[in-house]
């Protein structure tokens, strides 16, 4: 949370109540915790059902870096479609029978390589939302939300946009 680029108001905001930014820190791992368990090591009890997970992203987003999104897929042993736009490392690219959870990227070029080098945050740009938007994007969720299946949307470079203008 703090690397995105609107969290600076919300540090200003956080220490009118609290005296540090470690106390930041603690005080957003608490809440976390409430909302994604997941990001802090949750646990599923044993004995339970996989849930199948959908997971998608804009490669470009200055607000979700890319490394996140890589960190839950893998997180959740997820697979990507070999049409995903590029490898991520310590995933398999399998069919969408074989795995519980899946990842798929949207690949915004011109953002993607714009990102910066170093760990200074970015200008906002538009992939965070346009993500959301994308038609192949919303497509899938439908089909996911509907049959619980994943549906192969990067086929012929079908995850490939040339800027977030949307």
């Amino acid at each position: 949370m703090s690397r995105s680029t609107i969290f600076p108001m919300y540090q200003e905001l956080l220490l009118m109540s609290l005296h540090h930014n470690r106390h930041i820190r603690i005080f957003l791992s608490f809440v976390q915790m409430i909302f994604d368990s997941i990001e802090v090591g949750g646990l599923i009890e044993a004995g339970q059902p996989t849930m199948k997970t959908l997971i998608q992203a804009g490669l470009g987003d200055a607000v979700v870096t890319s490394y996140s999104t890589e960190n839950m897929a893998r997180a959740y042993s997820a697979s990507s479609f070999q049409s995903n736009p590029r490898e991520i490392f310590g995933l398999n690219p399998l069919e969408p029978t074989e795995t519980t959870s899946c990842i798929t990227e949207i690949l915004y070029e011109e953002e993607y390589t714009t990102l910066s080098k170093t760990n200074v945050a970015l200008e906002t740009n538009n992939v965070h939302h346009c993500t959301r938007l994308d038609s192949a994007v919303t497509s899938q969720f439908i089909e996911f939300i509907n049959t619980v299946s994943f549906l192969d949307v990067c086929v012929n470079g079908g995850c490939i946009r040339d800027n977030s203008n949307c």
